[in-house]
């Protein structure tokens, strides 16, 4: 059972708060749309891990990209309605990346993830956001904010040791209790069609940035 009342530690939110540092480096023009969270690491906000935590807390979630970086698998929130990436609420003192990995396996049921090679070298996300939750009369919660950390998949073939395309995709165990369907969604569509504005943002980062590697 996760133990969401846990009062993190002092290292971890050096860590945290370094590891956004580090994003606001290289993306500083996203520094205004992150002030709640950036105000709760300056003032040590020890349950940035609970899911109690009205202010906000933090949650992380993975873009899995196929072979060619051409398309992304997304999932069919049901509480929010609305096509997302897989993700979810961080364990007390889980680091954001590991976090990812973890919330994508367990609402799809696959296991053989990795970060994708743009990550190599760092654990910077690819995108942070802080994003308004609605009420939700069947968890009794509250409005509040989710802080997320975003990164990019792959799923490598066990035999070949190089990504997949989606073709080769095994067949999903979707969290059917949160999640009612999937698809891969070619990423130009995305950009152009109606879907969330932060997809849309982070695969823009996808396209101009999968380039460097």
């Amino acid at each position: 059972m996760t133990r969401q009342t846990e009062q993190l530690s002092d290292l971890f939110l050096a860590r945290v708060s370094e590891l956004l540092e580090q994003y606001l480096g290289r993306f500083p023009e996203e520094r205004r749309h992150l002030s709640i969270l950036i105000e709760q690491l300056l003032h040590n906000d020890r349950r940035l891990c609970d899911r109690k935590n009205m202010r906000g807390h933090l949650t992380a979630s993975g873009l899995l990209l196929d072979r060619n970086c051409e398309s992304v698998l997304l999932i069919y929130h049901n509480f929010l309605q609305c096509w997302l990436q897989p993700g979810g609420h961080l364990e007390p003192e889980e680091m954001p990346a590991q976090g990812a990995l973890r919330e994508f396996s367990e609402e799809t049921g696959i296991e053989a993830l990795e970060l994708h090679p743009w990550h190599t070298g760092s654990l910077i996300p690819i995108d942070v956001d802080t994003h308004h939750i609605p009420v939700s009369e069947k968890k009794g919660e509250g409005e509040h904010y989710h802080h997320d950390f975003q990164y990019l998949l792959e799923l490598r073939d066990c035999h070949s040791n190089s990504p997949i395309d989606g073709s080769q995709l095994p067949k999903l165990n979707l969290a059917i209790d949160e999640i009612s369907k999937y698809r891969w969604v070619p990423i130009d569509e995305l950009l152009g069609g109606d879907f969330d504005g932060r997809l849309k943002r982070s695969l823009s980062k996808v396209k101009r940035l999968i380039k460097q590697i």
